[in-house]
């Protein structure tokens, strides 16, 4: 009973370290800027916060196309490889056979790794949903280690195949099929120009104006003006000395 007790009462204390953590959270959202982007997100609707949820379980996003954001990953590759499938589904039904409830913490945790991506835009997200790895990794684990020690050997030799194939593509095609992602034209337009229209496609190409012509900074705080505030609480640069920045 004793050593009951001493569980209990440190559970207590470790919920009440968990709610104590949820405070600033909680007064972000309710009192600052982040309420703007909460209610921005309530636009969208329950409906449209369990389509982003679902998303981060969506096959291609897993094994195919993986993040729509290229910077995230490599493009015509999923976080996963195809070989994964069959490992978590082993993993998941290893979980359930033998009914450990702390092998259960695992698969718990990924359904609520999601969380956090779901109420926000651009689902499925990799990194918001970063969280999903720990996961997946342990359970892709418990997958592995109940295949006989021959499946195994052949299993292991497959991962090297396809990481082989992952490295060759990273190596030869990401930098060049990820340069608008990475913002690399702004490089060449601020080099050459000093004044324009520039598109602001890629994000807020004010940055690297300022960056690559070695503008003052008290000149651009005079001479900025600023777009109106975003439903999600953003804010761009429209334009400063003889720049404009539209889509």
């Amino acid at each position: 009973i004793s050593q009951k007790h001493k569980d209990i009462k440190l559970e207590l204390i470790a919920l009440g370290f968990f709610l104590i953590s949820l405070i600033p959270i909680v007064r972000l959202y309710l009192l600052d800027a982040g309420a703007v982007r909460l209610i921005a997100v309530g636009a969208n609707g329950f409906v449209g916060i369990i389509t982003n949820y679902l998303s981060h379980f969506d096959p291609r996003f897993f094994f195919v196309n993986g993040d729509i954001i290229k910077r995230h990953g490599l493009p015509g590759w999923g976080e996963l490889y195809y070989l994964d499938f069959p490992i978590l589904l082993i993993g998941i039904w290893r979980v359930v056979k033998d009914r450990n409830k702390l092998a259960w913490l695992f698969p718990l945790l990924l359904i609520l790794a999601p969380i956090p991506a779901a109420i926000t835009k651009e689902s499925p997200h990799a990194l918001r949903a970063i969280l999903m790895a720990p996961s997946l990794a342990v359970i892709s684990a418990v997958g592995l280690v109940s295949l006989k020690k021959y499946f195994l050997h052949v299993t292991v030799g497959i991962y090297l195949i396809f990481f082989g194939f992952y490295y060759r593509d990273f190596i030869t095609k990401y930098n060049t099929e990820t340069l608008s992602d990475w913002q690399y034209e702004y490089k060449k337009i601020f080099s050459i120009t000093r004044s324009g229209v520039v598109t602001d496609k890629y994000a807020q190409p004010y940055i690297f104006a300022l960056y690559y012509l070695k503008y003052p900074p008290e000149k651009f705080r005079k001479e900025v003006k600023l777009n109106q505030v975003s439903e999600w609480g953003f804010s761009k640069v429209a334009s400063f000395n003889g720049f404009q920045f539209k889509p």
